[in-house]
């Protein structure tokens, strides 16, 4: 079909039509992604597919005005429609000087992992998975055990000149499960860890050996005691979603509008001394790697902080031209906490009483930080031991305090192929039940 374009061409098309249709920059990201799924029921397949997507990203500037469109159809006849009605809503759009595209840079071509999925091993390591997890773990029900690998090509190119490609492959699995003993049920847990290639057990992937054997014993919940203060280990994927609160702090709309709690505060202490947050777009230790930031710049890898020091804000070139700060490197990808020295035993064997908190519902922190939600598949520490699973257990705080008042960080942690986390004690942090 020869209105269908492909690859380069993409981009290519859409940077000339919308030079000649009048844009005075015009930047276009096109992602082609193939994805190949798996699951097993019994000792059969029941799912094996291939999905194709195309999304193409269209930016234009015009009189300072910028818009932008997504688009999933990659002919001509679809492409120069979208490119004339991003410059139709840029040109409706208000004026701003600091709206701008990537500088030139020299062309370039990345790629990491495995651009075709081993489908025999594939099969082999779900088939051992459901074995081993069932026969380790009786009472748990597997809702869902999937695996898929995923390649992805990204063209980008704009009017300066920016040309780079980026392939990355990778396989991700995901299970989801519940726990039965005679009529009491638990809630559901889950688990989702992404790898370049499928070497080890499944069960020995992330915490989903851990997970299953808590998972077991949550079929009967009881609430805390009493209210207390006290100090909560935060898990691996619940310090992740705790990050993601952090890293709003840092990031363009909050410095843009000024409500940042880290604005002014480049290179001081901020937080605690045993905590460094690194961001390593392009760090061989990860599934996936960033090569090139959505606005069109060459990732590198960064440190947001250092032993508590906050050495880079998360901006954008639009956030930096805008706040007259720097911008950074890339913008909070494949997150590394740095591990501490002792054990996650000996964090757990020296609180008297406190929460294992495994993973933490609730909304967006307040304006000022203070942030209020319920432990979920969370367990009570009683004088130095996991003692119980916890139900309708509150915990609140401030997400600054709690990096503050960091008390250990563990030596243990989880590589989930798009962040690795140790597990942190945190104290000060309210606890309440029903």
């Amino acid at each position: 079909m020869k209105n269908l374009l492909r690859d380069k061409d993409v981009t290519k098309y859409c940077v000339d039509t919308l030079k000649k249709l009048g844009a005075d920059k015009s930047q276009v990201n096109y992602t082609h992604l193939i994805k190949k799924e798996m699951c097993v029921e019994g000792d059969k397949v029941s799912l094996l597919r291939t999905i194709h997507t195309d999304e193409v990203y269209l930016k234009a500037i015009k009189n300072n005005k910028e818009a932008s469109l997504k688009i999933n159809k990659i002919n001509k006849t679809n492409l120069e429609e979208a490119c004339k009605n991003v410059l139709a809503l840029a040109s409706s759009s208000p004026a701003d000087l600091h709206k701008d595209i990537a500088a030139q840079d020299e062309a370039r071509s990345f790629s990491h992992g495995p651009k075709e999925p081993n489908f025999d091993q594939m099969y082999l390591k779900l088939m051992n998975f459901k074995q081993v997890a069932l026969r380790k773990y009786p009472k748990i029900i597997l809702r869902d055990v999937i695996l898929f690998h995923k390649y992805s090509k990204q063209f980008i190119q704009n009017s300066n000149g920016v040309d780079f490609e980026a392939g990355n492959g990778s396989y991700e699995m995901f299970t989801m499960f519940t726990a039965k003993d005679g009529k009491n049920t638990s809630s559901f847990n889950y688990d989702a860890i992404t790898r370049m290639n499928l070497d080890g057990d499944f069960i020995s992937w992330g915490q989903i050996d851990e997970l299953l054997r808590q998972t077991q014993l949550q079929t009967v919940l009881r609430p805390v005691p009493e209210n207390f203060v006290a100090d909560v280990i935060l898990t691996p994927l619940c310090l992740l979603d705790m990050l993601m609160y952090l890293g709003n702090e840092l990031k363009d709309g909050k410095h843009i509008t000024n409500t940042s709690l880290m604005k002014g505060k480049l290179n001081q202490l901020v937080l605690s001394k045993k905590f460094t947050l690194k961001a390593l777009a392009v760090g061989d230790e990860f599934a996936e790697k960033c090569f090139v930031t959505p606005d069109g710049f060459r990732a590198d890898n960064l440190t947001v902080f250092e032993k508590g020091v906050l050495k880079s804000n998360l901006l954008s070139q639009y956030g930096a031209n805008k706040t007259s700060q720097g911008r950074a490197k890339n913008y909070g990808v494949n997150f590394l906490v740095e591990s501490g020295e002792k054990s996650l035993g000996d964090m757990i064997k020296g609180i008297k009483k406190g929460i294992l908190l495994q993973r933490f519902s609730g909304g967006m922190p307040a304006a000022n930080g203070d942030f209020s939600g319920v432990a979920k598949n969370s367990f009570y520490i009683d004088n130095g031991e996991v003692s119980y699973p916890v139900n309708e257990t509150m915990i609140t705080g401030n997400i600054i305090d709690m990096f503050k008042n960091i008390e250990n960080i563990s030596s243990d942690f989880v590589n989930y192929g798009h962040s690795i986390m140790p597990w942190i004690q945190s104290s000060g942090l309210h606890i309440s039940g029903k």
